[in-house]
């Protein structure tokens, strides 16, 4: 039998090669839904849970995605806002709610952008990363998924916080410029 790497071209077969790896228990979640949107918040391709019961928003695309990071962001804040309509939308909606929802990045490769910002943003703000890789085997394709494991710098002495704050922010020309002091006692604060 010929095994060979595919390269995906449409969001579409991702989404439906991730819903059938997941349905038979090969995906590290299961999925309860698609397609969540509004005027708030960037559209979550799907909504899904982990092992553990915990609601996972989950981010797919066929190409990097340098706004991946920003984009969960959004979508974090506005579950936590508007949690509980969930279960309105979704029929398979049941999710451990003592836990904080998460978010789940799945694409071919991470640029190196988003791997610096994820390394360097709060303890709070973890991210699932899944690098893909799609497999053509005779007359079926079948998906990969690779758990792409960041090492976060160990924190630094004192508060933590304070280690927890990014040390930069985006300024208006879309350059990181540093946090002032005066930024990081409002933030803290």
């Amino acid at each position: 039998m010929s095994v060979q790497s595919v390269a995906l071209t449409h969001k579409k077969e991702l989404l439906e090669l991730l819903e059938a790896a997941c349905a038979t228990g090969q995906g590290p979640f299961e999925i309860i839904g698609r397609y969540l949107e509004t005027d708030e918040c960037p559209r979550i391709d799907l909504i899904g849970r982990d092992p553990s019961g915990r609601l996972l928003l989950i981010q797919v695309d066929v190409a990097p995605d340098r706004q991946a990071p920003l984009k969960a962001a959004a979508q974090l804040a506005w579950v936590r806002a508007n949690r509980m309509i969930l279960p309105r939308l979704f029929d398979d909606f049941e999710t451990d709610e003592s836990a904080p929802p998460g978010a789940a990045l799945i694409y071919p490769e991470f640029p190196l952008l988003v791997k610096s910002f994820i390394r360097a943003a709060p303890s709070s703000f973890t991210l699932l990363l899944y690098r893909y890789r799609c497999f053509d085997a005779g007359n079926e394709r079948f998906l990969h998924l690779e758990k792409v494991a960041l090492e976060r710098p160990s924190a630094p002495l004192g508060d933590t916080a304070e280690a927890d704050l990014p040390p930069f922010r985006v300024g208006m020309a879309g350059d990181v410029v540093s946090l002032s002091g005066e930024e990081r006692d409002a933030f803290l604060s």
